[in-house]
């Protein structure tokens, strides 16, 4: 099993990208902690996946909500290998639209957030990298498609995803000779709960088949498909892998 014995964190693992992957971690032998602000969906999961999977209520952008978070995770299995920083805000509206107090929202949930976790987490994966030498830890972000291009009527989540991309190249140079490495897995539009509620360029299934054009795989990439990508760039099979947005997205950002 390509995780056996590691210790991850996930945020947003209550559902979609997030939920996909806590099953395909602990399905490669990881202990998962599910992070989620909807802590009876996250415990839902935890309950699914058995003993090898805890849930916590945590807002990432409470730099005391991560410490604990962090705690409870090294108290219960004794260190931390990996950080999945996946939770981001939604709020899609365009640079004239967008309020001060979503600007606010979305600048917390999407890019303080992911910073102030890692921040509360690094000195757990400190000291599991010093025990790894040569493999070491790993923090992955979800970027996005639009971490690399602009978009209509989504200008916060633009900038934020942007703000992802750097931060992940930041640390990766930063973080490097600590042994751990960090990378980010950009998913272009994938059928999430969230995507299929919340998209202002019209019906979900609308915007789905304008995307399925723009495709070249002439498939729309699933949850799945992103925990796959997760859980290579967490494991060992990426261990020379640091700094690098991988796109998935049906080859959409080849053309």
């Amino acid at each position: 099993m390509r995780l056996n014995g590691k210790i991850a964190i996930i945020t947003g693992g209550a559902s979609g990208i997030g939920a996909a992957s806590a099953r395909r971690f602990v399905a490669e032998g990881a202990r998962v902690a599910i992070a989620d602000l909807n802590l009876e969906a996250a415990q839902a999961i935890a309950r699914e996946l058995g003993e090898h999977c805890m849930a916590m209520r945590c807002d990432h952008a409470s730099i005391d909500d991560d410490r604990a978070l962090v705690a409870a995770v090294v108290e219960r299995w004794g260190g931390l290998d990996i950080l999945y920083n996946n939770a981001a805000g939604t709020g899609k509206t365009s640079f004239e639209d967008c309020s001060e107090e979503q600007f606010d929202r979305m600048l917390h949930s999407t890019l303080i957030g992911p910073w102030r976790l890692t921040k509360a987490a690094l000195p757990a994966l400190k000291e599991s990298a010093a025990k790894s030498p040569g493999i070491g830890s790993a923090i992955v972000f979800t970027g996005s498609r639009q971490s690399a291009f602009g978009a209509v009527a989504n200008s916060p989540y633009v900038v934020f995803k942007h703000g992802i991309m750097g931060m992940v190249r930041s640390l990766a140079a930063d973080l490097g000779p600590s042994n751990i490495r960090v990378n980010a897995v950009c998913p272009g539009i994938v059928p999430t709960p969230r995507v299929m509620t919340d998209t202002p360029w019209g019906k979900p299934e609308d915007v789905i088949a304008r995307y399925l054009t723009r495709t070249p795989l002439q498939r729309i990439t699933q949850p799945q498909d992103i925990a796959a990508t997760a859980l290579f760039l967490v494991s060992d099979d990426a261990r020379a892998i640091s700094g690098q947005a991988v796109f998935v997205d049906g080859g959409m950002s080849a053309v």
